[in-house]
């Protein structure tokens, strides 16, 4: 993800024929609390599905709204110079969306080998409703946005 995301959030957000009713997936990244704001941007842009890819996973996530967020993928940091993910941090944002209703995907916990309690983690792979429902060849719709 990049700032050319943002760049089409707020295009489509500002936009007077913004893609009200579209079937689309928008979401961001997040690593760790000093890029939550994102989240809120995310928010306010119209889509069946907002989700927040938080990956890699590299500090802890304090204070975070789930208000309008659908789905939430998390995942440690992989390759040779990975940093660690600590189980709490993933727990936490775990008892978050158990609190809001927001399906979770754990995706891998990096580099790391976890023999901890968490373990229990590397199970969950849920997916918004509006996911679950669909055939495969429902599952994308290319949208294309002009920035200029």
């Amino acid at each position: 993800m990049s700032f050319k995301y943002f760049q089409v959030a707020r295009t489509l957000w500002m936009s007077p024929i913004a893609c009200h009713g579209l079937k689309t997936f928008d979401g961001c990244q997040l690593e760790n609390q000093r890029y939550t704001y994102r989240s809120e941007i995310l928010q306010r842009v119209p889509a069946q599905v907002r989700f927040l890819s938080i990956e890699p996973l590299i500090g802890r996530i304090d204070h975070i709204s789930l208000d309008e967020i659908h789905w939430v993928i998390v995942g440690g940091e992989s390759g040779p110079r990975a940093r660690p993910l600590e189980p709490s941090w993933v727990e936490e944002i775990y008892s978050k969306c158990r609190a809001s209703d927001v399906p979770f995907f754990f995706k891998q916990w990096g580099v790391q080998k976890i023999e901890l309690d968490a373990s229990y983690l590397d199970d969950v792979r849920e997916m918004p409703f509006a996911y679950e429902n669909r055939t495969s060849s429902q599952r994308s719709i290319p949208i294309t946005v002009d920035l200029h």
